[in-house]
């Protein structure tokens, strides 16, 4: 699709393009009420009847805009039922195109989208900060596995870290995390843990408007599909051969990769963090190979649990621990069953803080809470198996 902004008191042709292919032009000089031709085959006929003008809030920016009225009839003008039928596609004077649709089985499945975001003037999701990659709440849990090196990797020869988020405090530039973190190396067969605070930006660009195209590389912005387990916004980006980070700020240069293009992309996800992949394949054939990979492969986001957790290196088995609170929100104590026996429990305040240590060598525990003040608090649970389970409790009073 390509945008155009009007001057002002213009108003000019706005052309739509399908992949470079097919293309629709918007006459927007036309006079009120006619019918343009948008496609026609043996038993039917598409026209646009362009109404107008008008003015629409888009982002809180008031905007004069023309309404164009898809009108579908059969070949002797008699109205046809359709998706498609009545259809609006409106164009800002300022936003250009505002709200339009996608056709996949044409005509038959219609989806409506409207402007996700305008540069100029900036207004909706025109750009990604790192704050909204960074967007978590206490509660979640990510768990990425790393990998650098050589060989290709089978099995499962990766570092894995994870990182539970214990409370959030925001500023007006950004954002700052206490966090319970685990990381396990694959080299030493050793799991360190400790805790810490960082801070992401809200001023700091990843990636603005056009998301699609970035100095030859290949980029899709786009929300997740019906199938995820958690809906999120992400930007895949296929990076164009010969370009490196720059050293200097957040901005792409040629680099001389020392032999052919790598294999580079990587996936932002909002709300979830950064995925990326690369390989570099040798000079002439000869040398060593280089892989760097970055996999999310679990987490626990505003409560919804995706993927299988991985503990010091080893799958998660088929059967998941079964882990359950009751009654939480709680005012004194909480029971916790477990389909598996329970080695130790941490509890941890909102601050990151150890307030109650046991080990209950069970399947099922009562806590006694009663010396707590109101607020939340994370259960860090150590299983017989050697893996970890965090659940969120609620004391009220």
């Amino acid at each position: 699709m390509v945008r155009r902004r009007f001057p002002s008191g213009q108003y000019g042709n706005l052309l739509v393009r399908e992949c470079g292919r097919e293309y629709l032009e918007f006459d927007l000089g036309t006079q009120d009420g006619d019918t343009s031709f948008l496609f026609e085959d043996e038993v039917q006929r598409f026209r646009l009847v362009k109404s107008g003008p008008d003015t629409m809030s888009v982002f809180g920016y008031t905007d004069p805009v023309y309404t164009y009225v898809i009108l579908h009839t059969d070949l002797g003008g008699s109205p046809m039922i359709s998706a498609l039928q009545g259809e609006r596609i409106v164009i800002g004077k300022d936003l250009g195109l505002v709200r339009f649709l996608r056709v996949d089985s044409f005509p038959y499945v219609l989806q409506p989208i409207e402007m996700l975001g305008n540069l100029d003037p900036p207004l909706g999701m025109y750009r990604i900060t790192t704050a909204m990659i960074e967007d978590h709440q206490p509660g979640d849990v990510l768990q990425f596995r790393n990998y650098q090196g050589s060989v290709l990797p089978t099995g499962q020869p990766f570092n894995y870290s994870k990182t539970t988020y214990l409370s959030r405090t925001d500023t007006p530039d950004s954002v700052i995390y206490e966090t319970a973190w685990e990381y396990f190396n694959i080299a030493s067969n050793a799991l360190t843990t400790g805790s810490g605070t960082y801070g992401v930006s809200k001023n700091e660009v990843y990636a603005e408007l056009p998301f699609e195209k970035f100095n030859g590389s290949f980029n899709v912005f786009r929300r997740s599909g019906p199938g995820s387990c958690f809906p999120t916004w992400y930007l895949y980006r296929e990076n164009a051969p010969s370009l490196g980070i720059c050293s200097f700020g957040n901005c792409w240069i040629g680099t001389d990769t020392q032999g052919p293009p790598p294999s580079s992309n990587n996936t932002a996800q909002l709300g979830l963090g950064v995925t990326s992949y690369f390989y570099q394949q040798p000079l002439n054939g000869g040398g060593t190979h280089y892989f760097s990979i970055r996999d999310l492969v679990y987490f626990v986001k505003n409560g919804v649990e995706c993927g299988s957790e991985i503990s010091v290196g080893i799958e998660a088995s088929p059967t998941q621990t079964f882990t359950e609170l009751h009654p939480n929100p709680t005012t004194s104590s909480v029971v916790i069953s477990s389909s598996v026996r329970m080695e130790r429990i941490d509890v941890l305040n909102a601050q990151g803080q150890v307030v109650l240590q046991i080990a209950p060598k069970a399947t099922q525990v009562e806590l006694d809470l009663t010396g707590t003040v109101s607020g939340t608090y994370y259960a860090r649970i150590q299983m017989l198996d050697g893996s970890l389970v965090h659940r969120k409790m609620i004391m009220s009073r």
